[in-house]
């Protein structure tokens, strides 16, 4: 059976996003400890998971808003390959952004221990 006109459409979008983040052409906005949250386009966000080994779970997230899930199945990497060569280009900014965070606490923690003495 020919795929709908619709189908074709969100296969096309899927690929265009999934060529980006394997790309690594966003801006990152923000990371939890479980996912991070990626602008595309500056305009359109959408997170990925970034919790567990990048080997077989990294990719495209959602919480379940209706048009994400109309979307998503169209974005999964699929093979682990895919799933590398985007963890590599966000891993970097992850590291970054988490040695941002450590120094910022690490003086926070110095300003109340010089506080102290």
């Amino acid at each position: 059976m020919k795929a709908s006109k619709i189908q074709e459409m969100l296969e096309e979008i899927g690929d265009y996003y999934k060529e980006k983040l394997i790309n690594g052409d966003y801006e990152f906005v923000s990371a939890s400890e479980h996912t991070a949250t990626l602008k595309f386009d500056g305009e359109i966000t959408f997170k990925v998971w970034i919790a567990n080994d990048p080997k077989a779970n990294f990719g495209f997230y959602t919480n379940h808003e209706a048009d994400e899930q109309i979307l998503l199945p169209h974005m999964q990497l699929r093979t682990q390959k895919q799933r590398l060569a985007a963890w590599r280009k966000l891993k970097p900014i992850l590291k970054e952004k988490e040695d941002q965070l450590k120094a910022k606490r690490r003086k926070e923690l110095e300003a109340e221990l010089a506080k102290l003495k």
